[in-house]
């Protein structure tokens, strides 16, 4: 699902441009309901090749587990070696691109292929086929992907487990910051079992197999998505931050579905 504060415009995305990303999604989606992990990852071709071997190895696990794997699409850098592993195992990979890349740099090993002109499209697509969601080594693209996952995960927008897989420890300076901003407040505590961050591919199917994440009302959900917030004036003024605010709303709702 897509949070619901934010309004996407649904350009012109779609398979080869003919239909609306979430039409797309759907079909795809309905055809063969299977366990889908989207792979967020790097494009670039210019680094260790420890990195690759890795980004390798897990689309092989992640086909060997009969899920299906979702990615941006490239053919280069780490995109194309989590999308080579999968489908050099028998796996399926599907992927979500930006339209300016379908000519240069699209893989040819892809199921589906969803086509997008913008950002906020390729981004939504990514995340409304993720069951779950695993991190490669990246650059800005990367980062700007997680972190707004992360932050729709603080709100209680979604419950997917999100996995790093911290390759050459690339991703410990992310980890240690993360925890540093929870001790200083500006990160909820919870957060903590929300995130994880592992050496190795097998630990990231071994999470993504024993995650259990907690449960957050759909009838909240709906309400904060429809702005139908009744329950307002029942709150407590005691938050002190959005993700506070966020969980004493959920908290009224709920009581108030059990009266």
């Amino acid at each position: 699902m897509v949070p619901p504060h934010l309004d996407y415009e649904e350009g012109n995305g779609g398979v080869v441009k003919d239909s609306a990303v979430e039409l797309v999604l759907s079909e795809v989606k309905n055809e063969v309901e299977l366990f889908t992990v989207t792979v967020y990852a790097a494009s670039s071709a210019n680094i260790h090749e420890e990195f690759f071997k890795d980004a390798y190895e897990l689309g092989k696990l992640i086909a060997n587990e009969n899920w299906v794997q979702v990615n941006g699409g490239g053919a280069t850098g780490l995109m194309g070696a989590v999308t080579d592993g999968g489908s050099d195992h028998g796996g399926i990979v599907d992927g979500v691109i930006l339209d300016m890349f379908v000519s240069t740099n699209q893989s040819s090993k892809l199921r589906e292929v969803v086509v997008s002109n913008n950002m906020p499209d390729r981004k939504k697509g990514l995340f409304d086929r993720a069951d779950a969601i695993v991190v490669l080594p990246g650059g800005l693209g990367t980062l700007e992907e997680i972190s707004e996952v992360l932050s729709w995960r603080q709100l209680g927008f979604h419950t997917k487990p999100v996995v790093f897989l911290n390759t050459m420890q690339f991703y410990t300076p992310l980890e240690t910051f993360l925890k540093h901003a929870i001790d200083m407040k500006f990160v909820y505590p919870k957060m903590n079992s929300c995130v994880e961050f592992v050496d190795s591919p097998k630990d990231v199917i071994k999470y993504l197999k024993t995650h259990k994440p907690e449960e957050i009302s759909k009838e909240a959900l709906h309400r904060v998505k429809t702005g139908t917030m009744e329950h307002r004036e029942q709150l407590e003024i005691t938050v002190n931050s959005d993700w506070t605010a966020a969980e004493e709303y959920y908290r009224v709702v709920n009581e108030s579905q059990l009266q």
